[in-house]
């Protein structure tokens, strides 16, 4: 509506307060005038009074009317504002806005369809306590091995995994097991049928790797990792595609083959590695004779080399997976006991932005003692739990513990990571698993007596009569036992990582909640236009972070993060405290319920929807016209503790408020040429006057 024009007597133009002037004879000229005092006639002479008759009974007089009670004074309107006039529309208080609620809940329609779990299961089939005897999971994750179980079963019930794949790179899946009955298993899984090299082991060929029926598989393990990421009481709802080459001792060979048949087939991109090679740093020595080029991942191996070794094959096709097919490879590192990790887990030594989607796993000796350390692999490691307790194909339910369950378990909190954020790439959901694992340090320190489980000894003494356990080295009976030893090798850029655990301990639950800090540089949050997208964690690192692309990215907790943020594109809200870095605004939007430290606004918009707090300085100097600017929402302030530092050309715009009378419900619309220091108070209060 256009605005309508307000003609001024000229009488009131010259005064330096010519609108309160105005305002107060306008508020006055419609008021009827008051009623004048009627003036006294004479009083004439009196008559002679006359015999009175007797006087009858007088009436009572009358009880006089309250008064009516006057209207209460109205809050006077704040001073005008240079020349602006209008109705003013008082601040809101933070106690009268209405902050979002971004709370996570269990879906009734995922619950009901749910598929029935096999019997005697727990939901992650984790039998860590029950299997070692030992309370880990009190100290692990603060509850009982039954609570954890329920936890994930209402994770899984929270986010939809339906619509996520994941490729199971194995001996096999046979759908027929009790734990895949209502599992979403594909009718088909990829195989080898080559008895030789040549067309399931060369360099891009794979015209030997053929797809036949999920209805038998070459062994149990296969069907054990699938059970744990996907089963019917599994992790997530995810589709399993299965691959049967780990029964042709060609390990390390034509299982990154399979990996990108699944992904060019069926558009795979999480894929479990629940397997390992030989365990020496042959494949490393091999790849680094090949004249690798970590830009196009050509190779140019030897012309007289006398065989193709694994690296040749591999070599490539893990760089075309990760670099151009966003893949993330979740890769075992063994149960050897060894004190490092070796073959296709150092392939990142290779190249360094094979982190992006290359995660090796382990298991805390804690937990299971054979399981190798991560050594040089730190830097891209998890250690997950191992103890798992599920179906083999024979219907008999088996325990296993090793490396490989601990694989499948980071592999099923990826796609619950990949569901919860469709927009993340293999680099973001990387980062979030590593970013949110527990550290071993802050577990012992919180039980110094360590847990209850299995302690060492060298021999029984003479008299103990208790249970134990031979494993043909050392005797192992029931008590207290204290937490391994762990090296820091580093501190990566605000979390310590060990030699033994890497970053830490997994978290799924954690983990499906967003990143849990910024710890890397270049971090890119593209949003890529999903709507609205929540980080639930206490953001933490020493590093910030890039939003970019369409969509509402919200962080809800009380983030202590110090690298800057910088907005380009979509919105930012911020709703708890944070307080450790500057906002650089060049686009996009932002806004939010909370605390910010500083910000810096060369473009872009900030709103002010929600009363956002600036504990420092705000910094605008945009040159964008129309493009970027200021917005208000009427009666929210932003509060600016510090300075406001203003320059270029700033826009302040608004919306219409509701319940104003036609006439003055026009957004109002500033365009004001900044001094270069300010007070923001005088803009803020500005907003709140329509014009």
């Amino acid at each position: 509506m256009p605005k309508l024009p307000l003609a001024i007597n000229p009488e009131y133009q010259s005064s330096n307060n010519a609108f309160y002037d105005y305002y107060l004879d306008f508020l006055n000229r419609d008021k009827p005038a008051p009623t004048p005092e009627p003036t006294p006639e004479p009083v004439p002479e009196p008559a002679p009074i006359p015999t009175p008759e007797p006087a009858p009974t007088p009436a009572p007089e009358p009880i006089p009317s309250p008064a009516p009670a006057p209207e209460p004074t109205p809050n006077p309107s704040p001073s005008p504002i240079g020349n602006l006039t209008g109705t003013y529309v008082a601040p809101v208080s933070p106690s009268q806005i209405n902050k979002p609620d971004y709370t996570r809940c269990i879906q009734a329609s995922l619950k009901r369809t749910q598929p029935a779990p096999s019997a005697n299961t727990r939901t992650g089939y984790s039998v860590m306590d029950s299997a070692n005897g030992t309370d880990l999971t009190s100290k692990f994750y603060d509850t009982t091995e039954d609570g954890y179980a329920k936890r994930l079963d209402d994770l899984k019930n929270t986010i939809d995994t339906r619509q996520a794949k994941v490729g199971v790179i194995d001996t096999g899946i046979n759908r027929f097991n009790k734990d895949m009955i209502g599992a979403n298993v594909n009718d088909t899984q990829i195989k080898c049928v080559s008895s030789g090299r040549a067309t399931c082991f060369t360099p891009g060929n794979d015209s030997g790797i053929i797809e036949v029926a999920t209805t038998s598989a070459s062994g149990n393990h296969g069907n054990q990792m699938a059970a744990v990421i996907a089963g019917n009481n599994g992790m997530t709802n995810a589709k399993i595609y299965g691959s049967d080459n780990i029964d042709r001792a060609s390990n390390g060979g034509n299982q990154f083959l399979m990996m990108r048949k699944l992904n060019q087939d069926h558009g795979v991109k999480i894929f479990n590695n629940s397997w390992g090679s030989n365990n020496t740093d042959q494949w490393y020595y091999d790849a680094q004779r090949l004249n690798y080029d970590p830009t196009t991942g050509q190779i140019n191996p030897n012309p007289y080399r006398t065989s193709i070794t694994n690296a040749e094959v591999t070599l490539p096709v893990i760089h075309d997976l990760i670099m151009n097919r966003d893949a993330l490879i979740v890769k075992a590192t063994g149960n050897e006991g060894m004190n490092d990790a070796h073959d296709e887990n150092l392939a990142p030594l290779m190249n360094s932005n094979f982190k992006k989607g290359f995660i090796t796993v382990s298991s805390p000796r804690e937990d299971f003692n054979h399981a190798n350390d991560c050594g040089r692999t730190a830097e891209w490691y998890v250690s997950a739990t191992s103890s798992t307790e599920n179906y083999a194909n024979n219907g008999r339910l088996s325990s296993y513990k090793g490396t490989s369950p601990a694989t499948a378990r980071v592999a099923g909190t990826a796609v619950l990571v990949q569901s919860a954020y469709p927009w993340m790439k293999n680099e973001n959901i990387s980062q979030t698993i590593l970013g949110t694992t527990k550290d071993f340090a802050e577990i012992a320190a919180n039980s110094p007596n360590g847990y209850q489980g299995l302690r060492k000894v060298s021999r029984l003494l003479s008299g103990y009569y208790g249970e134990y356990y031979d494993d043909g080295y050392n005797y192992y009976i029931p008590g207290n036992v204290g937490w391994e030893n762990r090296r820091v090798i580093k501190n990566h850029n605000g979390k310590n990582i060990t030699w033994q655990d890497g970053w830490g301990l997994l978290d799924p639950e954690v983990a499906a909640k967003g990143y849990g800090g910024f710890y890397w540089d270049n971090v890119e949050l593209d949003t890529k236009g999903t709507p609205l997208s929540v980080f639930y964690n206490d953001l933490k690192g020493d590093k910030g972070f890039t939003k970019k692309g369409e969509g509402k990215l919200v962080f809800t907790g009380n983030n202590s993060y110090k690298g800057d943020p910088i907005i380009e594109g979509g919105s930012l809200e911020i709703n708890g405290n944070n307080v450790n870095s500057t906002m650089v605004v060049q686009g996009g939007e932002l806004t939010g319920y909370g605390n910010v430290a500083n910000v810096r606004q060369t473009g872009g918009w900030v709103n002010n929807e929600g009363n956002l707090n600036i504990k420092g300085d705000y910094e605008i100097n945009t040159q964008r016209g129309a493009d970027a600017g200021f917005k208000a929402q009427f009666g929210n302030m932003v509060t600016v503790d510090g300075k406001a530092k203003l320059g270029g050309t700033l826009n302040l715009t608004g919306e219409t408020k509701d319940g104003i009378s036609q006439s003055a419900a026009v957004a109002p619309y500033f365009v004001l040429s900044a001094a270069s220091r300010a007070n923001l108070k005088t803009i803020v209060q500005a907003t709140h006057y329509l014009q």
